[in-house]
């Protein structure tokens, strides 16, 4: 064997080798007043051929208090089925899914949210609050359609509770408005929550203050989310977003790309 023969073989040996790709899992940065309700989205990188997947989520439960899940990006899953929340007084949520389908695999892109997680901030400001994903109770695993375990790496997020002012706290009385992806190409989730039942308008701006289109209907107390394609929106640029419930209202700005 010559010597060129050897290092095709040498590397052909460490390519069968090789460890499989690294599943990523990012949580949110967020600066958070009092008493606002959160939505922390769950994002992923390298979720190619995902068939398994568990780990525990993790928060201070003196500043966080868990609401609800939602916006689930994998196939198959549910709140009642796939999350664990017997522990969530104790700032502990499970989750554990399998591929209904395993020969085919899950794929999710670089940066798309694989659940949404609503809080509401029940501690007090300046704090802080980490929200990772740990091993206990439930061991962080990744599988993917070879059989094959992967690594997971976890990206910590942290929750900055500032003080809250009286402005804001007037202005959204247990309101919340979120928007994923932001900035947005294709299409934008407006994600809301309303403390109550209550007749609800969705109102979209330009910079110039003209009105683009408008929704309004009665919802149920509770989390929402709406789908806007971009052929909603004239042009890429910053929009502004109004929610109102007839006496209280937020606006907060998106970007079309």
């Amino acid at each position: 064997m010559n010597r060129l023969q050897l290092v095709l073989c040498l590397s052909a040996l460490c390519w069968s080798l090789r460890l499989p790709a690294q599943v990523v899992l990012t949580l949110p940065d967020m600066e958070v007043e009092e008493n606002q309700t959160i939505f922390a989205d769950i994002t992923v990188a390298s979720f190619q051929d995902i068939v398994g997947l568990q780990f525990t989520l993790q928060w201070d439960s003196t500043q966080l208090q868990f609401i609800d899940v939602e916006n689930f990006g994998l196939s198959n899953v549910s709140q009642s089925d796939n999350f664990g929340q017997h522990m969530i007084g104790s700032g502990i949520l499970t989750f554990a899914w399998d591929d209904p389908t395993p020969s085919e695999g899950n794929t999710l892109a670089d940066g798309e949210t694989l659940f949404t997680v609503i809080f509401k901030v029940i501690g007090t400001g300046p704090a802080s609050s980490e929200l990772t994903i740990t091993d206990f109770p439930t061991a962080i695993e990744a599988v993917n359609s070879q059989a094959q375990i992967l690594e997971v790496t976890i990206e910590p997020g942290t929750i900055e509770v500032m003080g809250t002012t009286a402005t804001r706290e007037t202005e959204t009385e247990g309101l919340a408005l979120h928007f994923e992806p932001n900035p947005f190409h294709e299409a934008v989730a407006v994600h809301f929550f309303l403390p109550h039942g209550t007749q609800t308008r969705l109102s979209m701006y330009d910079l110039s203050g003209r009105l683009l289109f408008e929704e309004e209907s009665f919802f149920e107390s509770g989390a929402h989310t709406r789908y806007f394609g971009k052929e909603r929106f004239p042009a890429p640029g910053m929009y502004l977003l109004t929610l109102s419930n007839g006496h209280t209202t937020i606006t907060k700005r998106l970007v079309m790309q």
